[in-house]
This record gives structure tokens, C-alpha cells and sequence, in this order.
């Protein structure tokens, strides 16, 4: 009976250690890690993919929500997977959170966002507009010199040239040397996608473009 009972133990302890391996990942696993505080400055939301530990495992769209200012733990299961894609659009309305995903139907349908779900995580409810993908194309880069908000829109200027994006129809992240926006519109097959590369020949005050809810990149 006391040997029954060791090795009952000893698969206890191997269940264990096998399910706190499966809960906590290397930080090898982690990337593309963007931050959004609320515009109450009561919440922070981190988007950020984990890559599977398999040789042939698919990465995790995760979401993380944590108070203001509080580090998360990017290590660890507790986060909100994201159904769909990762999202191309994403939006605080005081203590509710707004994303815009892509389905995996791969089919055109008229009528667009083609369903909304509404879940909620840690308190916090996350409303998912889901669409489906028309078309893509290529990162375009755009050198500007100065920028400006006119009747609700962004304008990016160079000497004789502008780029005008509109915040309904775009995501606006910002990395340490250049702005990236995803700008999307919608026909009667799906969303079409542009992205662009926007570097400053300049210094900028980036703090213009809060108003817009940039996504800001996090280093690990």
C-alpha cells in the first residue's frame, strides 16, 4: 500500500510540473508587444503574439489588460485569446474596448462587419467587430515634414505631396523613429488594406496624435 501510494504521488507531482510548463512561456515566445491606455486612464491593454513552442505549432493572438501603469506578466496564461486575426484596429471607450478582427471565412459577403461578439475579461467588456479580407497591399513608405488635424482628419504633409487618413478608417502605432498606419475601407466584397510607413524628416511632437489612440511599441 505505501508503494501504491509513493508512486500515486510521484504522477501527481510529473501532472503537476507538466501543467505549470503549459501555463508559462519563454520569453523567445513573445513579440510585437503594443500598448493603449484607456482614455480614463484607468486600464492599460497589451496586444502581443506568443509563437508556439512546436515545431509546427500556430502563434496565440493574445490580449492583456492590466490597471494603469501596472506591469503585466507576458509569461504566464492569464490573457484574453483573441479570436480571428490579430486585430487591425483597436479603441477604448472609457472602461469598454472596441477591436476590429478578420475572419477565417474566405469568402466575400456584402454586408460588413458580418457579426459582433461581446465577451468579457477581467471585468472589462471587449466588443469584436469581425470582417472579412477583400484585399491587401504592400507597406508604402512616406517622408513628411510636418502634420496637422483638419475637420477630423490626420494629414501627413511634404513639400508637394499629403497623405490624409481619417481615425474611423485607420490605426495609427507609433515606434521610436517612424508612425505606421493601417488604413482600411470598405466595398461590397470586403475590406481592402493599404499600410504606410511614416518617417519624420524632423523632430515631431507626437503628442498631437494621442487623441487618435496610437498603439505604442513595447520592448520586452
Amino acid at each position: 500500500m505505501k508503494k501504491l501510494s509513493n508512486k500515486r504521488i510521484f504522477c501527481f507531482l510529473i501532472f503537476i510540473f507538466l501543467f505549470s510548463s503549459c501555463s508559462k512561456y519563454d520569453k523567445d515566445q513573445i513579440s510585437d508587444i503594443q500598448k493603449l491606455s484607456s482614455t480614463n486612464k484607468k486600464y492599460d491593454v497589451y496586444l502581443y503574439t506568443i509563437e508556439s513552442g512546436m515545431a509546427f505549432g500556430s502563434s496565440v493572438n493574445a490580449l492583456q489588460i492590466v490597471k494603469y501603469k501596472e506591469k503585466p506578466d507576458f509569461y504566464n496564461s492569464d490573457f484574453f485569446r483573441v479570436p480571428n486575426s490579430n486585430p487591425f484596429q483597436i479603441k477604448w471607450n472609457n472602461d469598454s474596448l472596441t477591436i476590429k478582427t478578420i475572419s477565417d471565412i474566405d469568402r466575400s459577403l456584402q454586408k460588413q462587419p458580418i457579426r459582433t461578439e461581446i465577451q468579457n475579461y477581467k471585468g472589462i467588456i471587449i466588443k469584436n467587430l469581425v470582417y472579412t479580407l477583400h484585399s491587401t497591399f504592400g507597406l508604402s513608405e512616406f517622408k513628411f515634414i510636418d502634420f496637422y488635424e483638419k475637420n477630423g482628419n490626420l494629414i501627413f504633409k511634404k513639400e508637394n505631396d499629403s497623405l490624409v487618413f481619417n481615425e474611423e478608417n485607420s490605426q495609427i502605432s507609433i515606434d521610436s523613429s517612424y508612425i505606421e498606419i493601417n488604413y482600411f475601407k470598405q466595398n461590397n466584397k470586403g475590406l481592402e488594406f493599404k499600410a504606410y510607413k511614416l518617417i519624420p524628416e524632423k523632430k515631431i511632437d507626437l503628442k498631437k496624435i494621442e487623441k487618435y489612440q496610437p498603439l505604442k511599441a513595447i520592448e520586452k
